[in-house]
């Protein structure tokens, strides 16, 4: 099989798991059923308090943090319900190891923002602790959590990793992709349709 037309298919192929996404924690990366700490797999997300696929047991390699450090979380919207007549919120929790409680770390308007980052501050309790993000669009909510690890004397985590990008980072396309946008476009704007249904 020809190189560009699997690439072609593969970006078609993760372009239609996204579209229906609403929202993504990239970093800390969140926790899945299926093991997939993309994007790819950041719908089914509007049962509280992570999310549909959202497993119970924590994952074997959190994002390490210091005790009252700050910390950028990253968050990915695929598919947005902003709508600057009624005001949407982003807000980050944490739940305490032993605890069933969250506590709210921080609450941001909702924009038109396809990623946003929010910088929250870390609990100075010690120990293994579930992030939660709630993307609040007018009338819905939608959940995404994350394990994290706070350790005194630790270096925290500080690789974060750019968003995601299904395009990647050429805005350039050949005449050979132009057929394969077309069909994508059209994939989309169906899937987009059945989103909304």
């Amino acid at each position: 099989m020809h190189l560009g037309f699997t690439s072609s298919l593969a970006f078609l192929v993760n372009t239609v798991a996204i579209i229906c996404g609403h929202l993504c924690l990239t970093d800390p990366p969140q926790r899945l059923k299926t093991g997939n700490k993309t994007m790819v797999d950041c719908f089914q997300n509007s049962n509280p308090p992570c999310g549909k696929d959202f497993p119970p047991t924590p994952s074997d390699n959190p994002v390490t943090l210091r005790p009252g450090s700050e910390y950028a979380v990253h968050l990915h919207m695929p598919t947005r319900h902003f709508n600057p007549n009624v005001q949407g919120s982003y807000v980050i929790n944490i739940q305490l190891s032993g605890s069933q409680e969250f506590i709210a770390l921080g609450k941001w308007p909702d924009g038109p923002e396809e990623y946003k980052i929010l910088t929250v501050k870390i609990p100075k309790q010690s120990g293994q602790h579930l992030l939660q993000a709630i993307y609040q669009p007018a009338g819905r909510a939608y959940y995404s959590c994350a394990d994290v690890q706070v350790l005194d004397d630790v270096t925290s985590d500080s690789d974060q990793p750019a968003p995601f990008s299904a395009m990647g980072n050429s805005a350039t396309t050949t005449t050979s992709q132009r057929p394969i946008i077309l069909l994508v476009t059209l994939l989309l704007s169906y899937n987009i349709f059945e989103c909304w249904i």
